[in-house]
């Protein structure tokens, strides 16, 4: 049964909005055709066939079908296109997969019909969407709904996009580069082929108890790296419902790994080292020495500054890289790195000769191992790698 109005809402009522979807259309007007179709973005419509990868599992809200996509399925329905429903969790299957059928020879009998094919999804959202096996892949539950369309259809995947399995553990890629998971994917052909399907992806970063809520800029990368696995898998188009998810998880769901979320350390204590990374806002893009977010960066090393200077402190900047590119190439950007956070610190009122700085390139000690056995670059500590440490000394006394 659905849970009353009082409950954590899993699922709006199919058969409830489709029937004030058929009132609205009576009445005239534009309707939800027009008007609730174009909330879902990228022009979504029924002239294709639908997959819906749906969530229902620990750690995350009890996820909710929004009246807009009620209507993308009726006029799937109506164009006799296959609709699929695909279950989020350690073992994702799909679990409807059935065109829409109808011998009716009156809109009258046809409207009949589709109310009963619909209300045969929402019963199989009701039962098998929610999660049976521990954990979640969302990898496999995108590459099965790819499956289940072909080019001019939609997907939409409803999660927080946490997944806690391999080879896409976001305990392991949540402040990772992007285009340095899509690469690492690529690498191992687990890209899905969505060739010109159109993506939805909505939920994304919403999570419950007791998984803890990512920050702007983590629920930002979380976006960031399902929007270009899609893209790098050939979508015709891809958007995102920023619409937030406040529900408490559904009871009684196998448990879920929660995704530790990195601290974020923007104090420092004299005479003492501190990383420089993502993990408070001084971590830098790929290849590069320029700063992934340059105002969160700006606010911690004000922090730094502020401790330099009040202390009359020293600090050496020792810039690091992750391991892909060669010694030379890596030496020298990582002299760049830590080169851009003294621009920074003098801008901000250090001493010019109170800053020493020097790069090590994918040789400091205190690195992680960010290379598999077979030599390919691991997203998670290839991000950690990019970073400047900084080492404050006290002055003589």
């Amino acid at each position: 049964m659905y849970p009353s109005a009082r409950s954590s809402a899993t699922f709006l009522s199919v058969a409830a909005l489709l029937g004030l979807s058929l009132t609205a259309c009576a009445e005239g007007g534009e309707g939800p055709s027009t008007s609730k179709l174009a909330s879902l973005g990228c022009g979504m419509s029924g002239d294709g066939p639908l997959a819906l990868a749906v969530g229902s599992h620990a750690n995350a809200p009890a996820p909710a079908i929004e009246p807009a996509l009620v209507e993308l399925m009726k006029q799937s329905a109506q164009a006799g296109h296959r609709i699929s429903l695909v279950r989020i969790d350690g073992a994702p299957a799909v679990v409807f997969d059935a065109p829409f059928k109808s011998d009716a020879g009156n809109d009258v009998a046809l409207e009949k019909d589709v109310n009963s094919y619909l209300t045969a999804v929402e019963q199989k959202i009701k039962g098998d969407i929610r999660a049976k096996a521990p954990e979640v892949d969302v990898l496999t539950a995108f590459t099965l709904a790819a499956r289940s369309t072909e080019p001019g259809g939609n997907i939409v995947l409803i999660d927080p996009g946490l997944q806690t399995t391999t080879p896409l553990d976001f305990r392991e890629v949540i402040d990772a580069e992007p285009a340095d998971v899509v690469a690492y994917l690529r690498k191992q052909e687990l890209i899905p082929d969505l060739t010109g399907r159109k993506v939805l992806l909505s939920g994304l970063g919403d999570t419950a108890s007791p998984q803890p809520e990512p920050d702007l800029r983590l629920r930002r990368n979380i976006v960031a790296i399902w929007k270009e696995i899609a893209q790098a898998g050939g979508a015709a188009c891809v958007a995102v419902d920023g619409k937030p998810n406040d529900q408490a998880a559904p009871t009684g769901a196998p448990p879920v790994s929660v995704v530790p979320l990195p601290s974020v350390r923007d104090t420092f204590s004299a005479c003492g080292e501190a990383d420089l990374s993502d993990g408070n806002h001084v971590g830098f893009v790929r290849g590069t020495s320029k700063f992934r977010d340059v105002a969160g960066a700006r606010k911690t090393l004000a922090n730094l500054a502020d401790t330099i200077r009040k202390d009359d402190l020293r600090v050496k900047l020792i810039g690091s890289t992750s391991s892909e590119g060669t010694r030379e190439g890596n030496l020298r950007l990582s002299r760049e790195r830590a080169q851009a956070v003294k621009r920074e610190l003098v801008l901000l009122g250090v001493p010019r000769g109170s800053i020493t700085a020097e790069g090590h390139g994918a040789q400091w000690p205190g690195r992680v191992d960010d290379l598999a056995p077979d030599g390919t670059l691991l997203p998670g500590p290839a991000a950690r790698n990019r970073k400047v440490i900084a080492r404050l000394t006290c002055p003589a006394t």
